[in-house]
Parts: C-alpha cells; sequence; structure tokens
C-alpha cells in the first residue's frame, strides 16, 4: 500500500443523537482520521433542523432538502467520498444521491455498506439498489456475513471491519460472575429486547438477585414497559439513552451483556463488551457468528427462545472455567479491530491501491 498522503475525504454518515450503531462507528473514524492528519470533512445525513424536527412530513423534506444543499457544497472539496450506507429510506434518500454526485465529479467513492438488513432490503429494492451499488469505485462491508450477502447479487466487496477504540474501554478483571446483565441496544422490534426481558424473569426465578439495565430508547419502549409489568419485573433499571462516552461505566457495572436481536450484522456493543471484560450471550444471527463463535469467545443461542437464552447465562454463571475462557479469547478478539490493524486497510481503499487482508 502505498504510504502517500490521504486525499482530501468527505465523510458521510449520521450523526448522534441516536447513538446507533453507524453513528458511533462514523464519529469514531472521523476522530482518528483527523488525529492521523487527513483533511476531512464530516457530512450529517441528519443535520439538525430544529423545530421543524417535530413535524414528521416537514422533518423528512427539510432534512433532505438541507442535506442535499450541504452535498453540492461539500463534495468540490473532497477527493475521496466516504458514504456510511444502510437499507431503507436512507439509501434512496441519502445514498443514492451522495453516489451519483460524486461520480458526476469524478470522485473516488467508497460506499461502506453495514446493517443486517441488506439481504431482504436489495431483495425487495431489485435492479435499482444494485445499480446505485455499481456506481461506487469500492463497496466496503464490515463483515464476511456481508460479504456473502453481496456476492450472492454479484457485487464483489472488500471488508474494512469497524474499529473499537480499546483505550475507552479499559478491560476489568472479574473473579466471579454476577447475575448483572445489561441490554444496551435500541428499542426497535429488530432489535428484539423483549426476548431479553423474557429470559430475564426466567433467571430470577432462579437467581433472584439478579439484575437488568436497560440502554437504549426508541419506538417499542411502551410495550417493553407493558412486557415488564406483565412479567412481574418492577426493579429493571431504565437507564435511558446513553452517550457513547458513557458506556465504559456502564459496562464496569455489569459482568454479561446480553443481545437478543432478530437481525445483526457486526454490533459494535460486543466487541465494547468484549473489550471491558464482560461474557457476552447473544443470538447467533446475521453476521454474528462471524464474530464471534459459539464457546470459545461468547455463547450463541437460537432467535427467540427465551428458555436456550436463560440456560446460557445460567450456564456461564455456573461454570466459572467457561466464562473466564470465553473473557480471555474475547479479549483477544478485540485486538484485530484496533485502529492500527484497520487504518492500513482503509487508507488502501483511499488510495485505490491492492486491499490487503482485513485483520
Amino acid at each position: 500500500m502505498a504510504e502517500g498522503k490521504v486525499p482530501p475525504v468527505l465523510l458521510i454518515g449520521p450523526s448522534p443523537p441516536p447513538f446507533g450503531g453507524m453513528a458511533v462507528q462514523g464519529q469514531l473514524l472521523l476522530a482518528k482520521l483527523r488525529e492521523e492528519g487527513v483533511s476531512v470533512e464530516f457530512l450529517a445525513t441528519n443535520p439538525p433542523l430544529g423545530g421543524m424536527a417535530k413535524v414528521p412530513l416537514i422533518r423528512t423534506l427539510a432534512s433532505g432538502l438541507v442535506f442535499g444543499l450541504k452535498l453540492l457544497g461539500a463534495m468540490p472539496r473532497a477527493r475521496v467520498v466516504h458514504i456510511l450506507g444502510a437499507s431503507g429510506f436512507y439509501f434512496f434518500a441519502r445514498v443514492l444521491p451522495a453516489i451519483l454526485w460524486a461520480r458526476l465529479l469524478r470522485r473516488r467513492v467508497i460506499l461502506n455498506y453495514r446493517g443486517g438488513l441488506a439481504e431482504g432490503f436489495f431483495r425487495r429494492a431489485g435492479r435499482l439498489a444494485d445499480f446505485v451499488v455499481r456506481r461506487a469505485s469500492l463497496l466496503t462491508v464490515p463483515s464476511a456475513f456481508l460479504a456473502r450477502v453481496f456476492a450472492a447479487r454479484g457485487h464483489a466487496s472488500s471488508i474494512v471491519p469497524n474499529i473499537t477504540d480499546l483505550t475507552r474501554f479499559p478491560f476489568q478483571p472479574r473473579a466471579t460472575i454476577r447475575p448483572q446483565i445489561l441490554v444496551n441496544r435500541n428499542f426497535e422490534s429488530m432489535y428484539n429486547v423483549g426476548l431479553a426481558l423474557e429470559a430475564f424473569a426466567r433467571l430470577r426465578s432462579r437467581y433472584p438477585e439478579a439484575t437488568l439495565t436497560l440502554a437504549g430508547t426508541g419506538p417499542e419502549e411502551s410495550n417493553l414497559r407493558a412486557l415488564a409489568t406483565r412479567l412481574r419485573l418492577s426493579d429493571i433499571q431504565w437507564a435511558g439513552r446513553v452517550d457513547n462516552a458513557r458506556m465504559a461505566e456502564l459496562y464496569s457495572q455489569h459482568d454479561i451483556y446480553v443481545n437478543p436481536t432478530n437481525a445483526d450484522n457486526m454490533p459494535i456493543s460486543i466487541l465494547e463488551s468484549l473489550a471491558s471484560g464482560l461474557v457476552v450471550v447473544s443470538t447467533d444471527v446475521g453476521g454474528i457468528p462471524d464474530l464471534v463463535a459459539n464457546q470459545r469467545e461468547a455463547l450463541l443461542v437460537p432467535p427467540n427462545d427465551a428458555p436456550a437464552l436463560e440456560a446460557a447465562i445460567v450456564k456461564v454463571l455456573e461454570s466459572p472455567s467457561l466464562a473466564a475462557g470465553l473473557i480471555e479469547r474475547g479479549r483477544a478478539l478485540t485486538e484485530s479491530f484496533r485502529w492500527e490493524e484497520v487504518r492500513k486497510i482503509l487508507f488502501a481503499a483511499y488510495h485505490g491501491d491492492p486491499m490487503p487482508s482485513s485483520p
């Protein structure tokens, strides 16, 4: 890979809040590029709108207009356009115009596609979505799972893993694993936080001292609170929206991280949990089995199976040697996602050099 100066970069993606994985990863990437001395400009796909943000239709129209105008102004200043892509309306309202404008100006376009819903989205969107992807100079994905999804549609991709800033998530040794459980997925149907509530209700019959913290917000919150009431879980800690800068403190207060999702790609929260020394118990959907192997770095269970999720939690509580092995191997895994490892792959993408192997 050439080690010359990286050309000016326009990084396009969502800005927190909310603190979803793509927004957090975008802000981390922005910070790392600036630390490297790269000339990088960030364009938020969710620009602040003030009072207009309270009216749904006006918010959608105004957001698109503001984004479009800023895109027209920022693109000429860049030589590389790095777009954080995702499925749904976002793809056509943000990814499509950014790619077409970049190609019109003959810029190098890196489409970094992420998200566990890609397969279904591309099946529905069909040729138009395929057309947009083919306009990119390079398609990158953070996982082998997404690489397979795109390969099935005839799109070649390169794996550029997500970054985990281990300096922000210090490893904390745990002499014993306590039933202190953390879930920090947003309250959306695809993340199935209700499954964690059902498994926790079962766990409390065996471990009445067990605790559960839910860190997140979203449209499913009222349903989740109603479910907690039906399950007689009156003492759950509802932490609300937690800034990613405060997540290290939250990880330090818990011993088990539960990821109950029905769809996922490469959740940063799993890497952050492993780096912090938590035991990870997750559903085995999407790209998660590519990230962590069952009984090697985490325990994986089928989706929508509360008894299996509870049994996995009990297993790590009752087997200290198993828990210790998972923690040790999980911590070692996160070393591959340091900026120093990802940097050489990403900079090759910016320069147009042959891509080195991913970590």
